[in-house]
């Protein structure tokens, strides 16, 4: 597991313009995305070293266009999520949409949370069906201690018995942090920032309820069970006998 790792579970949405583009951008920002704001839309974004993993297009920038560009997109990028912003809010633009190859259509009045769990179920299931078998020698997996076991692919963790626990993305990458530097401190600071994405601040408390919600969720004694609290640092990660 590398820091790379951490950051590659914060699904990257490519946000080509649209009247709501700030407002959305901090909703999905506020959520966990990587998003990657853009004045109109090249297509040549979706391309190169890191693509994003989701597209969301306003229908008003293509106009008449939008049938032969979903078509086109679909074709080219098939593990892509295409998203359609800014529809009419009459069904059958939907209903055309869906057909043509979105995977996720909202209307200019549809709740930037609404778009974000629709978004977040089309990943779901586009990263299921097109997750590659993980390379010989390599794991996405990593022991938490106290027989619980990380598991990123699934962003889950795994019991002794097989008990799936699911995570949110914020308790997986700070299980994912912690695991890296197995011993050592990860400060509030490095959390706040790398899985927040906010500067921390003394009187933050944001940090502490979130290990305080995984410990709880995993069942993990605070004085005696692996992830244990650094006065005035952080926390750690440590073997069961430390």
């Amino acid at each position: 597991m590398t820091a790379s790792d951490v950051h590659a579970m914060r699904p990257g949405v490519l946000l080509a313009g649209g009247p709501d583009q700030a407002a959305l951008s901090r909703s999905l920002a506020a959520a966990g995305f990587a998003v990657r704001p853009q004045a109109g839309f090249d297509e040549s974004a979706l391309t190169g070293s890191a693509p994003p993993d989701a597209l969301l297009l306003p229908a008003p920038l293509l106009g008449t266009a939008l049938p032969d560009r979903l078509r086109s997109l679909r074709t080219r990028h098939p593990a892509l999520v295409i998203g359609l912003t800014g529809a009419r809010p009459e069904p059958l633009e939907e209903i055309v949409a869906l057909e043509l190859g979105a995977d996720v259509v909202a209307t200019a009045r549809t709740p930037a949370r609404l778009i974000v769990a629709r978004l977040r179920g089309a990943l779901r299931r586009v990263g299921a069906a097109a997750r590659p078998p993980s390379p010989p020698g390599t794991t996405d997996q990593a022991p938490i201690g106290a027989g619980l076991v990380l598991d990123l692919a699934e962003r889950a963790a795994r019991r002794a018995d097989g008990t799936r626990v699911p995570l949110t993305r914020a308790e997986a990458a700070t299980l994912a942090l912690l695991a890296m530097a197995r011993g050592r401190t990860v400060t509030r600071e490095r959390i706040s920032q790398e899985v927040l994405e906010r500067a921390w601040s003394y009187e933050d408390r944001s940090v502490d309820n979130l290990v305080l919600g995984l410990r709880r969720k995993l069942g993990i004694d605070r004085d005696f069970g692996p992830i244990r609290t650094v006065r005035n640092a952080g926390y750690r990660l440590v073997d069961g006998s430390a």
